[in-house]
């Protein structure tokens, strides 16, 4: 095996059949950035591989920059198939043309392992591998599924998932991941097709977070343990698109998640200013803050309101009354209402009827802004018309308001239809910015109502009834394209004109008529007030309200109500649901019960009964016993047993480590849950330290619902870490792999030393993936070095890759090598490199071989005989630089040519002399001249240290030339005192001390010789005394004249 490279390179096994088996022909490095791209056509993809009937494999390396899904697209004729960290992801195992295939992977960030497996039979040969990131689509999600319950480490599962919607029960999404203490994360875009508010619902067993636009603050917050809960929050959001991410956890028990949203439409309210929700009997249930959402739900069975914002937080046997907290003016949001306008003024009531079947969504206003929400005549109408219309309105509410009521079985006065009378609330005052007609005629007639002196009902009030429809457009129960609408007998109502009122006014597109299209006039108006006979009159005969009122009812008073009407609150049914729509199960979501023959307390949710073990879990939720119902036994027994309520007060953190003094069991609290750390091994897997140890009561461990077991945290130890388990095996841990060293022998040679192992459990052994085995990791040391191995002497020298022995101590000595430079490897490492020549003698180097007298000169090599001890010394050779060393050693240099000295003159002013003779001679132009006496030498400034012993072989070849002379300017003396000046050849007397010292003598520079040889020198004139050069006259030039 040879390693994998880890840079993008991939090794590629070359194979001389189709399948891939016995040993590769050819193993090289090839592709770049971790993609393929060879077309070798019908020819041959290596020298010495087929050009048919051939198979490859590449292994290698991928570097991905992000987590994401990646696009592999694999090319091949013939067949190919694709791994990605051992997992087949494209297979074309087949006979055919060049076919491209892709896979989408989803992979964390980092190194993954890639192998390319490849046949080629006849004709073309082609393979290519290429890869890129993914733009997933919107709408969709990138899930990162992590083996912990709090979304550290690098992922174990990276996919696509269309939706977020999975109900895994008691299973697992992978087998990667364990069935419990598993955490997802979802990202992704969402693309909202138009402005809207949307209601976002993100349900989960256990955990999970909700974040759209924002990732860093959630919209949804409900991370905590609890059986399938969903929790909604609504969000206005502009046509585009946004990021989401979505958080989840699995603790223990069923594992389910499911996010969904649509535009905001149970009974769902909000408002601006936070609300508070009463029961009738005036008990505070729930505060929510600005704009928290509250889901209401009913149990028809058990006759209970439920409330919550996420979870289960309040139930009551009460109806429900929602009250602002704040705002100007203080309004509800009812958000999944069907009708158009959601803003109501006033409060909310939720009132279930068992005689209706129907839970009744009832909107208690003051009667004055009631009327404002009127959406009866339009917002801008004409303004006589509209008091006229408002005026019947106040009338018509308020008989029905001291008569207890039109639907007194839903408990309201009136609902928001036609039937009574259309109220579209807050929402629609806002079309016109509050300041309409309708607020106008509102206000301008407050209290006023209409009454007969012959009415039974009390304060003389009226049935006020009037027809007409939202918008300018009033209808009559006149004559419509030929229909008589209203014919029935007015009775014993006064009011009303026993056979009617002319109504001369057709409308037609929002026109008054005198005449319709047919040339007939209106017909008689039959019973009560016509809103386009009133409108028409109103806009065309310039009618004011009191008018219209008297017009159409007979003998009436336009009066004051009695009370305040401002202080006057109504009861209007704005949305009834029928229970069917309200809760499709017989006990809803949260209900607490227990049997008839056992006092244990339950909590029903997703279809199970969960536990409480206790009476302080119990009332940790801030419930009451007289919530609990009683059920048959048949029926708590057709819920299967959910995980135990836990604690819901303060308990420690999530990651908090606890034991009692008691027992040595150690736990991690996750959640409202406590996970055994089963051993020592494991707990120090996850990085605790023992100090990290909280010692708590019996009584506050027994707060945490039992957990699974906390698993054995595998974190691999860094590249290059040698480890080994209870075996001898030891591995090395290369790119993540555990690669198997064979033999000792390798461990050694790969430059590893036995202190380096660290021994790990079989646990942590057996986590890793294997790789190839260890070979021996060769690098040719630079030239130069000296190696030798801890088991033999021999040392060696590389030079040009290549190991040369160095074969004996001198040899080492004599190139100057120090001992200290050599270094011991591995007889592996030193078995790969190829043997050189022996390295001998360096040249110059002189030589004798033990016991024998002839010395040599090693020259290119060779060892060459010097032929005499007069060639040696005239060689300028030493004694003390012979080196002895063995006849084994000597003769391993060739026998070269026998060494004679040959004459090459010495540089002019050179001195020399032989050993045995004092005569000293200079060299001039090749010759020797030489030095009679001290006297001359000296005269000439030289030093006796630079005379030089020479051989008389070497004295011998200067042929002789005159002997040298004083140097003119020498001082001399013989026996004599007379002292005389070398001139020319000659010697001048100098007669006197006056003289000399005139010339700037110096006696200590007077040199003395023999008589003999001074009297060699002729006698000149004497020497006079030193006379100063005479100045130059210039006066006495001549003028010199160009000619």
């Amino acid at each position: 095996d040879v390693a994998i490279p880890a840079n993008g390179v991939f090794l590629a096994e070359y194979y001389n059949n189709r399948f891939l088996t016995t040993r590769p022909t050819q193993i090289i490095t090839q592709g770049t950035n971790g993609k393929l791209n060879f077309n070798w056509g019908e020819g041959s993809p290596l020298p010495g591989i087929l050009t048919d009937n051939f198979s490859a494999r590449w292994r290698g390396m991928i570097t991905v920059p992000e987590t994401a899904i990646y696009t592999f697209s694999l090319g091949s004729d013939d067949g190919s198939r694709l791994y990605i960290n051992n997992q087949l992801v494209i297979d074309q195992w087949q006979d055919q043309g060049y076919t491209v295939r892709t896979a989408d992977v989803g992979l964390s960030k980092g190194k993954h392992q890639v192998r390319v497996e490849y046949y080629e039979k006849t004709g073309a040969a082609r393979i290519s591998l290429d890869w890129q990131k993914k733009n997933l689509p919107d709408n969709t999600f990138l899930g990162e599924y992590f083996g912990n319950a709090v979304l550290q480490g690098t992922p174990l599962l990276v996919r696509k998932d269309e939706s977020v919607n999975f109900d895994w029960k008691t299973s697992t999404p992978d087998s990667k991941l364990g069935r419990d203490y598993f955490s997802v994360r979802w990202t992704g875009t969402i693309n909202i097709a138009q402005t809207n508010n949307y209601l976002f619902s993100l349900g989960s067993d256990d955990r999970s977070r909700l974040y759209i636009g924002d990732l860093n603050i959630p919209l949804i917050d409900a991370w905590q343990d609890q059986v399938f809960t969903t929790s909604s929050a609504i969000k206005s959001l502009q046509k585009g698109t946004y990021p989401i991410k979505v958080e989840y956890a699995e603790i223990t028990g069923s594992a389910r998640v499911a996010l969904s949203w649509a535009p905001a439409g149970t009974a769902v309210f909000s408002s601006p200013g936070g609300i508070d929700v009463h029961s009738s009997q005036g008990a505070l249930l729930m505060t929510a803050p600005q704009n928290q959402v509250v889901n209401i739900a009913y149990s028809d069975v058990a006759d209970r309101y439920y409330l919550n914002t996420g979870s289960i937080i309040a139930s009551t046997s009460d109806y429900l009354v929602i009250s602002p907290k704040g705002g100007s003016p203080p309004l509800i949001n009812y958000e999944n209402y069907p009708g158009t306008y959601k803003q109501f003024r006033g409060q909310i009531l939720v009132r279930a009827s068992s005689a209706t079947k129907r839970l009744n969504i009832i909107n208690r206003v003051n009667i004055e802004d009631y009327l404002k929400g009127l959406g009866e005549t339009g917002l801008n109408s004409d303004l006589e018309y509209t008091k006229a219309i408002i005026i019947a309105a106040r009338t018509y509410a308020l008989y029905h308001k001291q008569n207890g009521g039109k639907h007194k079985n839903d408990f309201y006065d009136l609902n928001n239809t036609g039937n009574d009378q259309v109220y579209l609330g807050y929402g629609y005052e806002l079309l016109s910015g509050g300041t309409s007609n309708l607020s106008q005629a509102v206000d301008d007639t407050k209290g006023k109502i209409i009454t007969h002196p012959q009415s039974p009902f009390p304060n003389q009030i009226i049935i006020a009834t009037y027809y007409s429809q939202t918008g300018a457009t009033a209808q009559t129960c006149g004559r419509e394209k030929g229909t008589d609408r209203c014919t029935w007998n007015a009775g014993t109502w006064h009011w009303i004109p026993e056979n009617g009122v002319a109504d001369p006014w057709w409308m037609k597109n929002n026109a008054c008529y005198n005449a319709d299209n047919t040339g007939r006039t209106g017909a008689g108006h039959g019973y009560g007030l016509s809103g386009r006979g009133a409108y028409c009159f109103a806009t065309q005969e310039n009618r004011n309200h009191q008018w219209l009122l008297n017009y159409y009812f007979n003998n009436i008073n336009i009066s004051s109500y009695p009370q305040n009407t401002s202080q006057l609150t109504i009861d209007i049914g704005i949305h009834p649901i029928n229970f069917m729509e309200v809760a499709s199960e017989k006990y809803p979501e949260g209900m607490l019960v227990k049997s008839s023959s056992s006092p244990q307390v339950y909590m029903l949710q997703s279809g199970q009964k969960r536990l409480f073990r206790t009476g302080e879990i119990f009332l940790s939720y801030g419930l009451s016993w007289n919530q609990i119902a009683t059920i048959p036994d048949n029926d708590l027994k057709s819920f299967a047993n959910g995980p135990q309520m836990t604690f819901n007060g303060n308990l420690l953190g999530d990651g908090s480590i606890i034991k009692t003094s008691k027992q040595d069991k150690v736990y991690l609290v996750e959640g409202k849950y406590r996970r055994l750390f089963p051993s020592a091994e494991i707990y120090t897997s996850h990085g605790h330290k023992w100090s990290d140890i909280r010692i708590v009561s019996i009584a506050d461990m027994n707060k945490y619902a039992e957990g699974s077991k906390v698993d054995y945290l595998f974190t691999p130890l860094k590249d290059g870490s040698l480890i080994k388990g209870s075996s001898t095996n030891v591995y090395l841990v290369d790119n993540g792999l555990i690669r198997h060293i064979p033999s000792a022998d390798i461990f050694l040679a790969n430059g590893y030393s036995w202190g380096q192992i660290v021994t790990v459990s079989d646990l942590h052994l057996n986590n890793y993936e294997k790789g190839s085995k260890v070979q021996l990791n060769f690098t040719p040391l630079k030239d130069g070095s000296l190696l030798k191995t801890p088991t033999a002497p021999d040392v060696f020298l590389i030079e040009q890759g290549k190991k040369r022995n160095i074969p004996a101590a001198e040899i080492f000595l004599n190139h100057t090598y120090k001992w200290s430079a050599i270094q011991e490897v591995h007889p592996l490492h030193l078995d790969q490199y190829p043997a050189g020549d022996p390295v001998l003698f360096k040249n110059g180097s002189l030589i004798n071989a033990s016991g024998h007298p002839e010395v040599y000169l090693i020259e290119k090599n060779q060892k060459r005989h010097i032929k005499s001890a007069d060639d040696f010394l005239a060689s300028g050779f030493k004694w003390n630089q012979i080196i002895t060393t063995s006849n084994k050693i000597a003769d391993l240099h060739k026998t070269g040519k026998q060494y004679e000295y040959i004459f090459q003159s010495r540089p002019d002013q050179s001195l020399f002399k032989t050993a045995d003779s004092p005569v000293v001679y200079q060299v001039f132009e090749g010759t020797k001249k030489p030095i009679p006496n001290a006297a001359v030498f000296l005269s000439w400034g030289f030093k006796w240290a630079d005379i030089l012993t020479i051989t008389k072989l070497e004295i011998s070849y200067y042929p002789q030339a005159a002997a040298l002379r004083f140097q003119p300017g020498a001082l001399v003396k013989a026996e004599s005192p007379q002292v005389y000046l070398i001139e020319n050849n000659q010697r001048r007397h100098i007669p006197s001390s006056q003289i000399f010292l005139s010339h700037g003598f110096k006696w200590s520079d007077i040199l003395e010789t023999d008589s003999n040889y001074l009297n060699n020198y002729k006698l000149g004139s004497p020497l006079g005394p030193y006379a100063e050069p005479p100045e130059s006259d210039l006066d006495n030039v001549s003028d010199l004249t160009a000619q």
